[in-house]
């Protein structure tokens, strides 16, 4: 990952020093296996797709039980839900970054496109866009009270507030004139463009064109200030 793309392990909590030999060595062990579900998961979702991929083949490839799987994720939708908060926080950092000069619209469409770059360089990426069609993870995910969508437009809302109260502290003189409607308008946009692309990702991969999630993201913005900015007739 390159200097300036959002690193979702920033947000990964901080663990104690303070700790007996005995508890460090079970917190790492712990750490080891959820590590080797999660490499796991990554290798089979990649190899056959979420939704042919089951518990049953990501522990035995992990060389652990179910039992043990579902001692660290609630089911492989658990999995996706763990990766993708970190990656949430991480939008909104970028957002946040971008520069003052840029509209929100911008803003948001260049700190997906740098997102998703950074995305399809893990071995998480197939996990990560399944939660952006795949209606099973998506079901999965309300049921244990997880409202991913929901929560993205949550954080490019706060986002955006926080990038025009930081241009107001600046220079008053210069700052946009930027609502809370108006950030949820773009927040609500920016997610809808989310799944659109996740859907012609999973569909131009069936049909071996697989084209850059990053692109197809900058065309979406394309097409939609294209199609408001039209002429009435």
């Amino acid at each position: 990952m390159d200097a300036h793309a959002p690193d979702p392990r920033d947000h990964a909590p901080e663990r104690s020093a303070d700790r007996s030999p005995e508890t460090g060595r079970r917190a790492a062990h712990k750490r080891a296996t959820a590590a080797a579900i999660q490499a796991a998961a990554d290798r089979l979702v990649a190899e056959r797709g979420f939704a042919a991929t089951t518990v049953r083949e990501i522990a035995a490839e992990a060389g652990v039980t179910e039992r043990t799987f579902y001692r660290y994720f609630d089911g492989k939708d658990g999995i996706v839900t763990s990766q993708l908060a970190a990656w949430m926080h991480a939008a909104h950092d970028a957002i946040v970054a971008r520069p003052r000069s840029e509209d929100p619209a911008r803003a948001v469409r260049m700190a997906l496109i740098e997102l998703a770059e950074a995305i399809e360089r893990t071995p998480q990426r197939e996990l990560l866009w399944a939660f952006t069609d795949n209606p099973s993870a998506l079901a999965a995910m309300r049921r244990s009270g997880e409202r991913p969508l929901v929560r993205i437009e949550q954080l490019i809302t706060e986002a955006l507030l926080e990038r025009a109260r930081t241009a107001d502290q600046l220079d008053p003189r210069s700052a946009p004139a930027l609502d809370r409607f108006a950030c949820e308008l773009v927040a609500r946009t920016a997610v809808a463009t989310l799944r659109t692309v996740g859907a012609e990702r999973r569909r131009s991969r069936a049909d071996g064109a697989d084209r850059k999630p990053e692109t197809r993201i900058a065309e979406a913005f394309d097409t939609l200030q294209r199609l408001f900015s039209a002429p009435e007739q």
